[in-house]
């Protein structure tokens, strides 16, 4: 039985796509996750158990995370792509060194530009689009979102 080569990869890249879910569906996810008390409001607690704290695995913890935890864990949690979730790690680890670990004045910054008022409340509107401009599905044109 011969099997041909272009066929096999076709087939096995559909089936990386049906793993990972659609932006919108993981970002209904990351929310109902944060948002642990309903209101509507991501908290900074909120914000920092999300995107920092939940992945961190360190005993004890040291408020970074690797890029491996992190991706590991959030495509486990939420089916996000890998290539996706590494990613959107980038974007959030952008700002401050050592590059490959997420921590908190990385979070930090994002917070600031989330809230400018100082008010330590984000919108889960507000949350949901910063999710969408830091994570590759969320610009036009990536090739398989």
């Amino acid at each position: 039985m011969r099997i041909n080569l272009a066929v096999v990869l076709m087939f096995s890249s559909v089936m990386c796509m049906t793993y990972a879910k659609d932006l919108t569906t993981v970002i209904n996810e990351v929310i109902a996750d944060t948002d642990v008390n309903g209101d509507g409001i991501v908290s900074e607690t909120e914000f920092n158990q999300e995107l920092l704290s939940r992945w961190d695995t360190d005993v004890p913890s040291d408020n970074s995370v690797s890029k491996t935890d992190f991706v590991t864990q959030w495509t486990t949690r939420y089916g996000d792509n890998q290539a996706d979730a590494s990613a959107f790690f980038d974007k959030l680890d952008q700002f401050f060194l050592p590059v490959g670990e997420l921590n908190d004045l990385d979070l930090f910054f994002h917070l600031a530009t989330l809230d400018p008022d100082g008010d330590h409340q984000i919108s889960t509107t507000d949350f949901a689009n910063f999710i969408r401009q830091n994570h590759p599905c969320g610009s036009v044109g990536h090739l398989h979102c």
